[in-house]
């Protein structure tokens, strides 16, 4: 589909063509950790975004998916507060 008339400067182009971002969120975090699914479950929402039309998909990247071998929980983090900067840590055993 040509677009006549856009600025080139403002618009993001794909093969000289204007790319309109028709997006959603899939949470990655609550389906799993919540709704239990599986790798496979999770492919399929992409696709079925797909087959919605939409265009971009925004999705969570989960530290746990990168380096599975280290987890953190929310105690175990760094903060701002009052505008200080603290960092919290309690080992959970």
């Amino acid at each position: 589909m040509a677009m006549v008339g856009y600025d080139r400067k403002q618009v993001l182009e794909i093969s000289g063509e204007p790319f309109f971002f028709n997006g959603i969120q899939i949470r990655i975090d609550k389906i799993k950790d919540i709704y239990k699914y599986t790798d496979d479950e999770i492919k399929h929402l992409f696709q079925v975004a797909k087959q919605d039309g939409f265009t971009v998909v925004n999705a969570q990247i989960r530290w746990m998916d990168v380096q599975p071998d280290q987890s953190y929980m929310a105690t175990e983090t760094t903060y701002i507060a009052d505008g200080n900067y603290r960092f919290k840590y309690e080992k959970q055993i």
